[in-house]
Order: C-alpha cells, then sequence, then structure tokens
C-alpha cells in the first residue's frame, strides 16, 4: 500500500532538512526543485487543507475519519430526500433501519485499515458492546492503536480486551491466549492479506470469539475498504487496480458463489451477515470500468449509492465512495 499522508510529508521534510544540511539552498526560489514541483504544491496544500489540521488538533491518524464521517451523513440526506411514502408501517420502518450505516453492537471488519482513522470512528459508534477487527498489510499507526486499545478497555472491559495477530505467508495465525468470556474484547488487530486462506480464519476466530455460534453471529454487520494501491503514477491504471481491490473486498464480503453468480440459498461463505454494509474507496475510470462492481452490489443489495464524495475529499482527487445496504443473501 501507499504511504500514508503522515509518512509521505514526513518523508518530503526528511529529504528537504537532508538537503540544507548537505549545503543546498533552502530559498523559496529553488524549494520546488528540490521537492520537485508535484511534491512542493503536495506539501503546501497538505499542510494547509483544514481536514489536516483538524486532524492534527484532534491527534487522529488521517484526514480519512471525516470522510467517513460525511459519508454516514450523506447516506442520511439521501434517505431522507429520496424517501418513498407508504401506507405499510412497516415496510417503512424496514427502510428506516439500514439508514445508519453504523450503530452500537455492531460487528466491524476494516479492510487495508492503516494508518486507523476509519477504525478509530467504527470503533467509537459501535461502543462496547460492538467488535471492531481492522486488517492490513501494514501496521497500524502507533497512537491509533493506542486509541483504539484505550477505547476498547472503556466500559469494565479487561486489559487483554485488544490482540494483534500477525498473520504472513503461509503461517497459521499466531496463536493468543484464551479467555473464559467471549465478550472480554471487542478490538483486533491483524496484520495479513485479507485474501489468504489464513488471515480469514483469524477474522473469523476473532468474530467468533467476540460473538456466538450461531451463523448470524459469526459474520460482520458491516464490511469497510479504504484500500489503494501502490500508485504507478498512471492514473487510469491506478484507478483499475482500485476497483480491483474493491471487487476482492466485496468478494470476500458476499462469497464467491454469490460474486461469480450462482445466488442460491445454500450459498453463504462470505463474511457479511444478512443485512449487512458494505462500503469502498475506489477511484473514477468511467462507466464502463465501475459498471460490474456497481451491478453486483445492486444485485445483492437492497440499496446501493456510488459516486458518493464527501466534502473533505479533495475536489481535485478522483476518489469515489460506494455504500451498499441491506445485503441479501
Amino acid at each position: 500500500m501507499e504511504l500514508s499522508p503522515r509518512q509521505f510529508t514526513t518523508s518530503i521534510i526528511r529529504t528537504a532538512t537532508t538537503r540544507s544540511k548537505k549545503g543546498i539552498k533552502t530559498n523559496p526560489r529553488t524549494k520546488s526543485k528540490q521537492l520537485s514541483q508535484s511534491s512542493s504544491k503536495w506539501l503546501h496544500r497538505h499542510v494547509n487543507d483544514p481536514y489536516v489540521k483538524r486532524a492534527k488538533n484532534e491527534k487522529v491518524p488521517s484526514r480519512s475519519i471525516y470522510k467517513l464521517e460525511e459519508l454516514e451523513r450523506l447516506i442520511k440526506q439521501k434517505q431522507k430526500v429520496n424517501k418513498i411514502p407508504s401506507k405499510c408501517k412497516q415496510q417503512q420502518k424496514s427502510k428506516q433501519k439500514i439508514s445508519n450505516i453504523f450503530c452500537s453492537g455492531q460487528r466491524v471488519v476494516d479492510l487495508g485499515a492503516s494508518p486507523g482513522g476509519w477504525s478509530i470512528y467504527a470503533q467509537k459508534k459501535v461502543g462496547t458492546n460492538g467488535l471492531l477487527v481492522s486488517v492490513d498489510l501494514l501496521p497500524l499507526d502507533q497512537e491509533a492503536h493506542r486509541s483504539l486499545s484505550s477505547l476498547s478497555l472503556k466500559g469494565g472491559v479487561n486489559s487483554n480486551s485488544s490482540e494483534s495477530l500477525i498473520v504472513t505467508g503461509g503461517q497459521k495465525p499466531a496463536q493468543t491466549e484464551e479467555r473464559g468470556e467471549a465478550r472480554d474484547g471487542n478490538f483486533y488487530f491483524i496484520q495479513g492479506d485479507f485474501k489468504t486462506l489464513q488471515t480469514k480464519e483469524a477474522i473469523s476466530s476473532a468474530i467468533l470469539r467476540h460473538g456466538n455460534t450461531s451463523q448470524a453471529g459469526s459474520k460482520a454487520h458491516v464490511i469497510m475498504s479504504d484500500m489503494a494501491p501502490n500508485f504507478t503514477g498512471d492514473k487510469m491504471t491506478d484507478a483499475l487496480q482500485t476497483i480491483s481491490l474493491c471487487e476482492d473486498a466485496l468478494l470476500f464480503s458476499i462469497g464467491p458463489d454469490h460474486f461469480f453468480g450462482s445466488h442460491t440459498a445454500s450459498a453463504d461463505n462470505g463474511m457479511l451477515q444478512p443485512g449487512g454494509t458494505f462500503i469502498c474507496k475506489y477511484f473514477a475510470c468511467g462507466k464502463e470500468n465501475e459498471r460490474e462492481l456497481v451491478e453486483l452490489c445492486r444485485r445483492f443489495f437492497a440499496t446501493t449509492y456510488f459516486n458518493l464524495k464527501p466534502k473533505a475529499s479533495r475536489k481535485e482527487s478522483s476518489e469515489l465512495y460506494l455504500v451498499a445496504m441491506g445485503y441479501l443473501l
């Protein structure tokens, strides 16, 4: 995955500092050449970004937390605008039920969680009765990890409430100490590739520890992906790779039988429970390239919103979001 904004900024500043120590002048006329014009512009825009400043003041790892916050607000607004009058009260209640992405007690899986902004937001929303499983190839930001661990300790949860499981290569998930009560912990971080069997087993194990052995209790209410590939510099290539990551996350959520066209009652091998929500980030790459992802979501979810653009997402960025609600198993 690409460097987080914090890591990239640190890298740029270190480069400038190193060059200054070597005797290279750092006056405004030469600064853009030293950092490269694109890096200089990015740094100037980044340090003056109101959401970056807010994130720094609120001590969260990145501005992405506000994108998720605004996505939830956008969905509520769209539900109100698109509300269809109905005489059936039960139908209205059902529609109201899926208007909130997060609620207390939910089980949430965050794919591509590093540096940790989305995880922090989700953890606050689901509370100590909920569960958060954060997954990434990279470690979480240290401050974010501490914050998530602290949140999981509130409400009388014991000191073993958060765990880090490292899953690498073909190895089995790292073993953790067994606990007497299933609800002792509500935050897990798993460092590994969610597409591998070993990581999937670690995620399932974390959910089962928190929930129960029933079919519904072994799955997540919300699966979200803020993943992005290592950028090549070619916008279309990068966008297509991000769409591919979204499809991988959807495959993880609804299972191969549904994803590849076998919509049967017995098809039940995804990690998302019926009625659940799927969220992903992608980069605009044309309707013809986005169509398959959108159509799959429309087929298996009651409501699908796409081309969502939160205010916290920079105007010049082509990043967009998809939210699919009410998984139809």
